[in-house]
């Protein structure tokens, strides 16, 4: 089966908040080939969905906090093969398609934590690649990007601090692995009010 043909029958459910962004999300995967819905109440996503309908369940930003943990389990008991996806709307398509690809990530047991310095990145790294961390910020209602970091890495252990004062104001963090691996790593506000 080719990747294409492997996309298009993936089947996903996005939640979020905004009407505009869910609607372009949707949109867009539709073009990719990919069946997807997508619901504006996420607290209600486990009792209007089957999670055994979907082999993607997408949680947009305005779907984080308790209810997505909640959501995780609750879906999880359904169908123990969905997986979950924290999505950030500037690149959420990216994320989903690169998602349900099911090619095997470059990134593995990568981890993100608050320390008193700031935020610890950490993975191991399968093969040689680039890797870049970005810091997104929302200025005005909209997303203000800043690059931190862009270096190739070899295989073996990658490790970044990014500095608290580096983070002021932050809403995610998000490596990205060459153009089509994402992780996100939404940033607490114990780390970005500091």
């Amino acid at each position: 089966m080719e990747a294409n043909e492997r996309v298009s029958k993936r089947r996903v459910l996005v939640l979020g908040r905004t009407r505009q962004a869910l609607d372009n999300i949707l949109e867009r995967l539709r073009e990719h080939g990919i069946a997807a819905q997508g619901s504006l109440r996420p607290e209600q996503a486990d009792s209007e969905f089957d999670a055994r309908e979907f082999d993607l369940i997408v949680f947009g930003s305005g779907a984080i906090g308790p209810v997505t943990e909640r959501l995780r389990r609750a879906f999880a008991r359904r169908n123990p093969a969905v997986n979950f996806l924290d999505a950030l709307a500037p690149i959420a398509v990216r994320q989903i398609i690169a998602a349900v690809s099911a090619r095997r990530e470059v990134l593995a047991d990568f981890t993100a934590v608050a320390i008193d310095s700031g935020v610890r990145i950490g993975a191991t790294v399968r093969e040689p690649c680039t890797v870049t961390v970005t810091l997104y910020r929302i200025v005005d209602g909209s997303f203000v990007v800043d690059e931190l970091n862009k270096s190739p890495v070899e295989a073996g252990r990658y490790e970044l601090t990014v500095a608290a004062e580096t983070l002021s104001g932050g809403y995610a963090l998000l490596v990205t692995v060459g153009e089509d691996e994402f992780h996100v790593h939404r940033l607490p506000e114990s780390v970005t009010n500091g």
